[in-house]
């Protein structure tokens, strides 16, 4: 998981190729995320941002 610095996006990446799989819009924010933290579970993930 990384989130992109100039919009508010997640990006899934592969861990085996490095490639983006998936682009995930963050409905709600202006801006990107400044924090992105998976639960202790793996359940649920929280972006912090604006």
């Amino acid at each position: 998981m990384a989130s992109a610095a100039d919009a508010p996006h997640l990006y899934v990446i592969d861990r085996q190729s490095h490639r983006v799989r998936q682009r995930l819009a963050l409905p709600g924010h202006q801006q990107s995320c400044q924090v992105v933290r998976f639960s202790a579970d793996g359940e649920r993930l929280v972006a912090i941002g604006d």
